[in-house]
């Protein structure tokens, strides 16, 4: 540095110029401008982080799901559904659960007892219905006799049909127009395994595949009753199982003699 009055060099620190006297004023150190930074190397702010665990949004401004510990982000295609498969599997549980109890009503509700079988007889009888009557026959021996007398289905349905409106007729006749009929039992034995070996035997001779496992007696009073007059008789009448059903002895009868005198 030099004096700014001769020129003459100072040493450092002088307070006056040893040459010409003049006071030396001390040089101002640099001053950085307001607002630049004092670091000429400054570090960069981090980059925002992408994922941060709180608080941080998407370009779009929709939140992104923090992660870290507690908040496992499943990988794309992770979800295996397993409360939707929990909801499928009660469902068809349920579905098969309701048609086992419907199966199992319905089988009680529409399984005819050998009893059944008698009543229903006498009212296919009373209403003169051929489909009544051909339910109390087993189909093996409806296809039997269709065979036997060259009959259709349809044709030994209509001979039923003539046979108990004849039946009926008849009835009217003697007793007038509303015939009720009304059965009431009286006694009940189990048919002999004898008798039972007799109808199996006579099924075998006319190659009929129909076997009967057991059947049931009952002493009856049938009691006819029409708008002019009414009767009562006692009678024997059979139920018949076959094949894990009851079927009506009688009914058989009655559809068997109506095949025959169609043909």
């Amino acid at each position: 540095m030099n004096c700014k009055k001769c020129g003459a060099p100072l040493p450092e620190n002088a307070v006056f110029c040893e040459k010409c006297g003049q006071k030396v004023e001390p040089v101002a150190a640099a001053v950085p401008p307001q607002g630049a930074a004092s670091n000429p190397n400054p570090t960069p702010n981090p980059a925002p982080n992408p994922n941060p665990a709180m608080g941080a949004q998407a370009p779009n401004g929709a939140p992104i799901p923090p992660t870290g510990a507690g908040f496992a982000v499943p990988p794309v295609g992770a979800a295996d559904g397993t409360e939707n498969k929990n909801k499928k599997v009660g469902m068809i549980a349920a579905i098969v659960a309701a048609v086992i109890v419907v199966v199992l009503l319905a089988s009680l509700l529409f399984s005819r007892s050998p009893k059944d079988c008698i009543k229903d007889f006498y009212k296919a009888e009373q209403k003169a219905s051929a489909s009544q009557m051909l339910n109390l026959v087993p189909k093996k021996y409806q296809k039997y006799l269709m065979d036997e007398y060259d009959l259709s289905k349809k044709e030994l349905k209509e001979a039923v049909k003539d046979y108990l409106d004849d039946n009926l007729d008849g009835w009217e006749d003697d007793y007038g127009d509303g015939i009720k009929v009304k059965v009431e039992f009286k006694d009940k034995d189990k048919v002999s395994k004898g008798d039972i070996k007799d109808m199996n035997e006579t099924f075998d001779d006319e190659d009929i595949k129909l076997k009967v496992k057991k059947g049931y007696e009952y002493e009856i009073k049938v009691k006819i009753k029409g708008d002019d007059d009414d009767d009562s008789s006692k009678t024997t009448s059979y139920a018949v199982k076959i094949g894990g059903k009851w079927y009506s002895s009688d009914a058989i009868a009655t559809v068997t003699y109506a095949a025959a005198y169609a043909s």
